[in-house]
């Protein structure tokens, strides 16, 4: 075809294009150098010296011809390379991480132009195909080398250019015209010289180089301008292509996009959508975002997720994405943040992992300072990888310091949680504080994180400030507040507040701090206990500006939304108080299609609701379950215990239409038990997610006999599905049983006969 230009006549081919396997990740081949004597393969890796890669003593050279020629060992020859011995582990320097080192082989034939190193064809080796000399070739992604910027990409069938893929008109040795639709765009092409090629398109000149393994190299200058802190609403548009997906990995199910975004200003809810791309392997989508977002994409098969990465949008962005299994790049005006993001996943961010509960509250001190000891281990890192990245741009820089400070601080916060007495130390609060002090002048919505963390500040702040002024200045508000069932006092702690309320001259102010304190009351207020009570006008005052006041008083009424619940009248009169018109017509966009919701779905709802009374003054599991099936004796139950609080719970019930599909042709009831659900948010659901149909059946059992039952069929989570056969015998399911469908179905078959 075209792209083999001149023949070859020269030892050494610098920097030579390849194509990657998944496994090839850091590593980059610099230079092959042939002889008489052996084929050199030289080789630069930058990675964490934490992390090890290892060559086997089997890899090989391949030609065209299907001739090998075997690997004679890893030794230095030059200054700077570090011997690498087969089958060994090796690391790159500490403090360094990076290396350069070469593999020797036996020598290739002379009039040789392309070849392929093949570690091996088992799970994770190295495979390199194609390794071509770059003044031979043009069919590869093109950067210009002024700017950095990914201009234009050749393939076999078709071309990437201006964020679009076109196709071949005309191909000649020193000209292509691309067409797309109507237009078309004419490329002359230059001579290679010292790694860099001139292409002249549509009449303007741009000295290119070769992008190499999908991956962007560093921008030649820092790009100083910072993320945007706009919060308004809107959408981004993110098209692209798939290339090179190993067909081994198709065999998992069949090759999709999973777009990972946040629905709201808070980040709460994750929407994900699954784009099926055409027999191309393009695919196109807009993203409602509010303000400055990361978004992840993830390459799946069937149900197999490969590492993704985050892209960072606002509003009116658009990109375009050639994805692998693995990663890929970006091209576009906003493309540089994206392959900054990219390129940095050989760094070792840090991850955090929280105690299922702490035994003092002491506890909670140390989990603070394991977790700083690991966010500095990541700033030691970073300013590892801005020594080699020096032209990091600032929005890369701003995304990596913001997203960090907020997970430390994020795990931090949820500490709290698992102290004994829900308590929060005033030395971690004092730390985070430091650590993260937020404001409006920050992209807030950038990561989920960053909210989540600002609402724990401020929830903090306000009853170890102004709200314990407020109680002890408002004693019938503290009563109030002991009486509600939120908080459990010991009866002298409630006879003293209640005397203190009638005469506070018995009782010390310093007596009542010491019991709101010692009740978690203050401090230790959890989210959930926070947002049950009323948001006094002069505690919203405390808050620093109208974007934070905005999102805080947002995000009391997410907590309606998280439920599939509409505002109720006492905050739908909150709304006017939103002073930033995005995050406004947020708030009102959900309240309004949570009420049409309600109304549309109230009818047929109301038709697969089941009373309680169906098994009133039944105490045993087993009964009740007898009872609650006895309706549909000779059919197939299928349970599903479930609560509108359990996310596992609502991902599994959004997504039941295609199992009902599947075994449309089975005789089966779907019974549904709901523990501990609000009523609204309980009957949203089922409309909602239509699960609706003839063979639906709903309860809401009392707390009780729904414990009963749960014991009985040996509930360990949420949620949890049993089989009921034909004659009531109870059958164990996994979670994940029914994503097997020939074999979910096969199990139906057995217990059905």
């Amino acid at each position: 075809m075209l792209f083999t230009i001149g023949c070859w006549a020269q030892k050494v081919w610098k920097d030579p294009e390849f194509k990657p396997n998944e496994y090839v990740g850091a590593l980059n081949i610099t230079e092959v150098e042939l002889n008489k004597k052996e084929t050199i393969v030289r080789f630069h890796i930058e990675q964490d010296s934490k992390r090890w890669i290892r060559f086997a003593s089997t890899t090989i050279l391949k030609t065209a011809d299907g001739k090998t020629y075997a690997i004679t060992g890893g030794r230095a020859t030059r200054e700077g390379e570090t011997n690498l011995i087969p089958d060994s582990l090796f690391y790159t320097p500490e403090g360094i991480n990076e290396a350069d080192f070469a593999l020797h082989f036996e020598p290739l034939p002379s009039k040789v132009n392309s070849f392929d190193l093949i570690e091996g064809y088992g799970n994770r080796d190295f495979q390199f195909f194609n390794i071509s000399n770059p003044a031979d070739i043009i069919e590869a992604n093109w950067r210009d080398v002024n700017t950095g910027d990914w201009i234009v990409g050749f393939f076999k069938d078709y071309a990437i250019y201006d964020s679009k893929i076109w196709q071949y008109n005309t191909k000649t040795d020193n000209k292509i015209v691309l067409c797309n639709g109507n237009n078309n765009t004419t490329i002359a092409i230059g001579k290679y010289k010292d790694g860099e090629r001139v292409f002249n398109i549509n009449g303007k000149k741009h000295t290119l180089t070769i992008i190499k393994n999908f991956k962007i190299p560093d921008y030649p200058t820092c790009d100083t301008t910072p993320l945007s802190t706009e919060l308004k609403s809107g959408t981004a548009h993110i098209s692209g292509m798939f290339t090179d997906i190993p067909n081994n990995a198709l065999k998992n199910g069949p090759l999709s996009l999973e777009v990972r975004y946040a629905k709201n200003f808070w980040n709460e809810n994750y929407s994900r959508i699954q784009l099926t791309p055409d027999s191309l392997g393009r695919f196109s989508i807009d993203i409602p975002l509010s303000g400055t977002q990361s978004v992840r994409l993830n390459t799946m098969t069937g149900k197999d997720r490969y590492t993704g990465h985050d892209c960072v949008l606002q509003p009116d962005d658009s990109i375009f994405v050639l994805k692998t299994l693995w990663g890929g790049m970006f091209m576009g005006k906003k493309a540089r943040l994206q392959n900054e993001i990219n390129n940095a996943n050989s760094v070792n961010w840090a991850e955090y992992e929280l105690p299922t509960k702490f035994k003092k509250y002491e506890d909670a001190i140390k989990y603070k300072d394991e977790c700083m000891e690991t966010y500095n281990q990541y700033l030691k890192s970073m300013k590892e990888y801005y020594a080699q990245h020096p032209t990091c741009s600032q929005q890369f820089r701003e995304y990596a310091s913001l997203s960090n400070k907020a997970e430390v601080a994020y795990w931090i916060w949820m500490s709290m949680y698992m102290t004994p007495s829900k308590t929060f130390p005033a030395e971690c609060a004092e730390c985070v504080n430091k650590l993260f002090d937020i404001n409006s002048q920050c992209p807030l919505n950038l990561t989920f994180r960053i909210p989540n963390s600002i609402r724990s500040q401020y929830i903090y702040k306000i009853y170890n400030g102004p709200m314990k002024e407020y109680f002890l200045g408002n004693p019938a508000e503290l009563q109030k507040v002991v009486t509600s069932g939120l908080f459990t006092l010991s009866a002298e702690d409630s006879t003293k507040i209640a005397l203190w309320r009638s005469n506070p001259k018995d009782v010390s102010n310093a007596e009542i701090e010491k019991i709101m304190e010692n009740n978690g009351i203050l401090g230790g207020l959890t989210q959930s206990k926070f947002y049950k009570m009323d948001y006094p006008q002069s505690i919203i005052s405390i808050l620093p500006n109208d974007t934070i006041r905005d999102l805080c008083i947002s995000n009391r009424m997410n907590q309606r939304f998280v439920s599939h619940m509409p505002l109720d009248d006492d905050l739908l009169k909150l709304v006017d108080n939103i002073k930033n018109e995005s995050i406004k017509e947020n708030i009102l966009k959900q309240h309004n299609y949570y009420t049409e919701a309600f109304k549309a779905n109230e009818k047929v709802v109301k038709g697969v609701i089941h009373p309680s009374s169906d098994v009133e003054g039944l105490t045993d599991g087993k009964a009740i379950l007898d009872k609650l099936v006895e309706p549909y004796k000779g059919k197939i139950v299928y349970l599903d215990i479930w609560g509108t609080w359990c996310s596992p719970c609502i991902a599994k019930l959004k997504e039941s239409h295609k199992l009902k599909a599947e075994l449309k042709d089975y005789d089966i009831v779907y019974l549904y038990l709901a523990n501990k659900s609000q009523e609204g948010s309980w009957k949203n659901i089922i409309g909602e997610y239509n699960l609706t149909g003839p063979n639906c059946v709903h309860y809401r059992l009392p707390d009780g006999q729904q414990k009963a039952i749960e014991k009985y069929v040996g509930l360990t989570q949420y949620p949890t599905y049993r089989l009921i056969d034909k004659n009531g015998g109870l059958h164990h399911l996994e979670p994940s049983d029914d994503e097997d469908i020939p074999k979910f179905k096969k199990m139906l078959d057995e217990i059905n006969r």
